[in-house]
């Protein structure tokens, strides 16, 4: 029988052995375990730089000239700019980018060394991280500008933000690559149309003439001026402008006379109510107007003139022409709202006017309508006998009391939005330094929804929500996995 200090001590050698045994084991996994934490860092680290990568790329500005080559080029070495400007050193790395029709993916591998594997036989492990993003492109989009040309833009450089906004919507619409179609409709109390729509069989252009005219000059003789600043309300906003006061003078007049050359110039008024809201109907035409009807025809002892803005630019997707017709632009008259809005419907729609036809797929593209105003409706659509005889304008758009909100105006500005809207119009609206309460509330009802109801208080404001829509129209730009 053996004794216990006899097995004690046979004991000591097999303890030993089990120990060492236990103690290599626990080493080993230790160390794997600190080879898999590590590893784990390492690929978490390269999908975070595979991942801002890709973002990069999506979004990266492109060449209008390149090729699909030339693109994917372009786009897989902003992704590597942006990775090793992480921090992240790429070599031994190759990342592979793969460009999609809608989206592009990016792939990294890299071998990582490992400390402990070697116990194992394993010198090096393969850690790969993936990433995919949406393009952000715009597609299928059509597009009407309703731009507020009142003489209230000329003002603080509010119409250079208007221009530089609206270029830079443009701009970024062409950079889609989408090859979506855009229009312009700069209004005021009327629009202008091109002088190849005058013999359209929708346009009542009116017969031009010449009226023999005789008037008087007056000249200021001897006295005294000065400068002085007065407060001017132009369309609902007020303006200093310096003006002279002169005092200790006498009159001298002189008659001149020549010939007033009535010409139609491109501007045109409103149809009678309803037609005025509608775009169909066109047995009943729209009225073009003479750019001025001489006092000796209207009998009111004074001549009347159209004054309109820029011509509307119908659906394109030349990206020039617009840019173009944007800077040519300028300010005149008072603010007429429901005419710039049923004029960015029939911009916007198949058949007469401007028949914007769809793609050749027939799938209808997505429409959107930008109205932009600075001002409230200070105008309303007279019927009179004095505006059907005399001002030649049957109806004719008039004011109200001084710079007064025409409140029919709204319910027409409103009744219009929501048609459009039911016709599946998206409309974002803009109120730039509008602080009349009522008309901010306009805006917002007409608009989509609130996310487009927009305000700008300032010209960079302004600038940024035309940028701002722009990123709205296309898909969002985002990690899909």
């Amino acid at each position: 029988m053996l004794s216990f200090k006899r097995y004690a001590s046979e004991t000591d050698g097999n303890v030993a052995v089990m120990f060492a045994v236990t103690a290599l084991t626990l080493v080993v996994g230790t160390g794997v375990a600190l080879d898999y934490s590590s590893m784990s860092r390492a690929q978490s680290a390269l999908q975070s730089q595979v991942d801002a990568g890709v973002l990069a790329a999506a979004t990266v500005e492109i060449d209008e000239n390149s090729n699909e080559a030339q693109t994917k080029k372009q786009r897989l070495a902003v992704a590597r700019e942006v990775v090793e400007a992480n921090g992240f050193d790429l070599n031994g790395i190759d990342p592979v980018l793969t460009v999609g029709r809608d989206s592009i993916t990016l792939r990294a591998e890299m071998d990582y060394k490992l400390s402990f594997g070697s116990v194992l036989g394993l010198g090096t492990k393969r850690v790969a991280a993936e990433a995919e993003s949406g393009l952000g492109k715009v597609e299928g989009v059509d597009i009407v500008l309703v731009l507020d040309n009142t003489e209230s833009m000329n003002v603080d450089g509010k119409m250079d933000a208007l221009k530089l906004g609206a270029t830079n919507l443009v701009d970024a619409i062409e950079y889609s690559g989408s090859e979506s179609k855009m229009g312009i409709v700069p209004f005021a109390r009327y629009v202008a149309l091109k002088d190849e729509l005058r013999t359209a069989s929708w346009l009542d252009v009116p017969a031009e003439y010449d009226t023999p005219q005789t008037w008087t000059v007056n000249f200021r003789e001897g006295g005294t001026c000065v400068k002085e600043t007065q407060t001017q309300t132009i369309d609902g906003v007020d303006r200093d402008v310096e003006v002279d006061v002169c005092t200790g003078y006498t009159l001298r007049q002189e008659e001149r006379s020549g010939v007033k050359e009535s010409r139609w110039e491109g501007c045109v008024g409103t149809r009678i109510p309803p037609y005025s809201e509608r775009d169909d109907s066109y047995s009943n035409k729209i009225p073009g107007l003479l750019n001025v009807i001489p006092l000796e025809v209207s009998g009111l002892g004074h001549n009347v003139n159209s004054y309109c803005p820029s011509a509307i630019t119908e659906m394109t997707n030349d990206y020039d022409v617009l840019r173009d017709d944007i800077q040519r632009m300028w300010t005149t008259d008072y603010t007429y709202l429901p005419i710039g809005l049923v004029w960015g419907n029939r911009v916007l729609s198949p058949g007469e006017p401007f028949n914007n036809t769809p793609p050749a797929s027939g799938e209808v593209n997505r429409k959107i309508m930008v109205l932009m105003t600075d001002g409230v409706n200070t105008l309303e659509i007279d019927q009179s006998t004095l505006a059907q005889d005399e001002f030649r304008a049957p109806p004719f758009i008039s004011n109200i009391a001084h710079d007064a909100i025409a409140t029919e105006a709204n319910a027409a500005t409103l009744r219009i939005c929501n048609n459009a809207k039911a016709e599946g119009t998206e409309i974002y609206t803009i109120a730039f330094q509008v602080t009349d309460g009522t008309t901010q509330s306009l805006l917002r009802k007409c608009a989509s929804s609130n996310q487009n109801a927009m305000t700008a208080e300032s010209n960079s404001a302004l600038v940024a929500v035309f940028e701002n829509i722009a990123n709205s129209m296309g898909e969002e730009v985002r990690l899909m996995r």
